[in-house]
């Protein structure tokens, strides 16, 4: 399963994909819209961090293990948790945003390069939607 050899196409897809069912699927908390973020970005972040964790232990470090693994663990937190946990989710989108924009230099392939674009604006729009509730 060497996904990379994609150039993209298959993160792209799968972001996608996880995105819309994300929407069709969680509901709206109108009390605790953090709540509802949280669980769509636990959709999200759990297929990446095992994308990245796949190529980690084939021997690809892969930055993704520890960027989606902060939102995957800050994500569950917030959905268990009482207290507000807006900055540890905004922060742990940044640093999703931070690792592909570290990656974005060396992609080789344009589907790769808008796939890296199409993530960093999927989680700025996230990082925007966590500041407005």
């Amino acid at each position: 399963m060497q996904l990379y050899k994609y150039n993209g196409i298959p993160a792209s897809i799968l972001l996608t994909t996880l995105i819309i069912f994300g929407s069709l699927f969680v509901r709206e908390n109108k009390n605790n819209p953090i709540n509802s973020l949280s669980k769509k970005l636990l959709i999200i972040s759990f297929p990446f961090l095992m994308w990245a964790l796949y190529h980690t232990i084939n021997g690809k470090f892969d930055l993704g293990v520890i960027s989606f693994a902060t939102v995957f663990i800050t994500s569950y937190y917030c959905v268990n948790s009482k207290y507000i946990c807006k900055d540890y989710l905004i922060v742990s989108c940044l640093i999703v945003v931070i690792n592909y924009m570290l990656a974005l230099p060396y992609s080789k392939y344009r589907t790769l390069t808008v796939y890296y674009y199409l993530a960093i604006f999927t989680w700025l729009l996230y990082i925007y939607k966590i500041l407005n509730t």
